[in-house]
């Protein structure tokens, strides 16, 4: 085990036999630590034991996409928190009517029978599911455990979810001034709102949460006006909080305008600093770690149900600043690079209701030039 001063990383190798053929081979583990590699190697070594173990007649979709997920995981192609979304989509599969049929015999009116029973969950929900179901056969194919993909059925379709589509929204003006009244003298623990600026950074900039936990003194520019974000607070495989080392998407590694009514509340975040180990602007106040992205929605559901208002999540904060952006006029192009999407479609497609109306809004301007300017009655 060594450390790599250049990755900021730990690392282990390990020699191991390649049954497929039969020649010893080496594999390198990184991570933040060295129980981390460890558990990667082992995880490794796992899938290599269980492949010998278990022959092709007896494995599932369940067993042939861990070995996906967790090989990924290993060779760090899929972060900590998208290797924890994965395990819960293969919980999914465990509990399910195809839980312990093996792939090869598989036929399709048990795939439509599982696909029938995933009705309950959102359209997302099921596109990721139904994509994953997809990747199983097509590795049950490049393992020569099948010879087609029974997704391929002209029969096999997939279903649509028996709940509505939910719509983003964000705050009303109304609502968001009566929000900002209620958060100025709301004190819930021992006289403080430990999480107010956080509220505000997110309602005036449409950072995520996640990358305002994550801000470090030197993201903070106030000569230049400039926010740098570069990353995000995340999970790791057992579900809990960790500093991560980028941001959702390569998108997301951004530099965003400071608007002038957020400066005074940044400087005093920034005065207020306490040192800890990673230089960050917001830490945990019980034990200095890293605030979760849930600790911060608990505290904003409760703020707004003492506000009389309604809503879904803290997410809300980052839909009303693009609201209010729309309003203003700022284009989408511009508001895409502020939010980090990834693509220009992301944004319209998220906004497309506050699109829309705002487009309705600037043609009764146009309407009421013309009314200005030109006698039409005569036409």
């Amino acid at each position: 085990m060594t450390y790599d001063k250049k990755r900021h990383q730990f690392t282990y190798r390990i020699t191991y036999l390649d049954h497929i053929d039969n020649k010893k081979k080496r594999k390198t583990f990184y991570g933040q630590s060295e129980k981390i590699c460890k558990n990667k190697a082992d995880e490794f070594l796992k899938i290599k034991a269980r492949n010998l173990s278990k022959e092709k007649e007896e494995i599932t979709v369940a067993d042939i996409l861990e070995d996906f997920y967790t090989l990924k995981h290993n060779l760090n192609r899929i972060t900590d928190s998208t290797y924890l979304r994965k395990k819960y989509t293969l919980d999914i599969y465990r509990k399910s009517n195809i839980a312990k049929i093996p792939i090869v015999k598989m036929n399709v009116n048990d795939i439509k029978m599982f696909l029938s029973s995933q009705k309950n969950k959102s359209n997302s929900d099921i596109d990721k599911i139904y994509s994953s179901l997809n990747a199983a056969f097509e590795l049950a194919i490049s393992e020569n455990i099948i010879d087609k993909n029974p997704l391929n059925d002209k029969t096999v379709l997939k279903p649509k979810s028996n709940k509505p589509d939910k719509k983003v929204r964000g705050f009303t003006q109304e609502e968001q001034q009566k929000f900002l009244e209620t958060l100025k003298d709301y004190k819930p623990i021992a006289n403080k709102n430990y999480y107010k600026p956080q509220f505000l950074i997110s309602l005036m900039t449409g950072m995520r949460m996640g990358e305002i936990n994550a801000l470090t003194l030197n993201d903070i520019d106030l000569d230049k006006k400039e926010i740098h974000i570069y990353k995000t607070i995340t999970k790791d495989t057992n579900g809990k909080a960790k500093l991560g080392t980028a941001t959702k998407t390569i998108a997301g590694q951004r530099i965003i305008p400071i608007p002038e009514s957020l400066i005074p509340i940044l400087k005093n975040v920034i005065d207020n600093y306490v040192p800890n180990e990673n230089n960050l602007l917001f830490v945990n106040k019980s034990n200095g770690g890293v605030i979760s992205t849930g600790q911060v929605n608990c505290a904003f559901k409760r703020l707004c149900e003492k506000a009389n208002l309604e809503v879904d999540g803290q997410h809300m904060l980052r839909h009303s600043y693009a609201t209010r952006c729309i309003e203003a006029g700022i284009s989408a192009p511009v508001l895409k690079t502020y939010l980090g999407h990834t693509d220009i479609s992301t944004t319209i497609n998220t906004y497309v209701d506050i699109f829309n109306k705002f487009q309705k809004e600037e043609l009764k301007k146009y309407e009421e030039y013309m009314k200005d300017n030109f006698d039409m009655s005569s036409i």
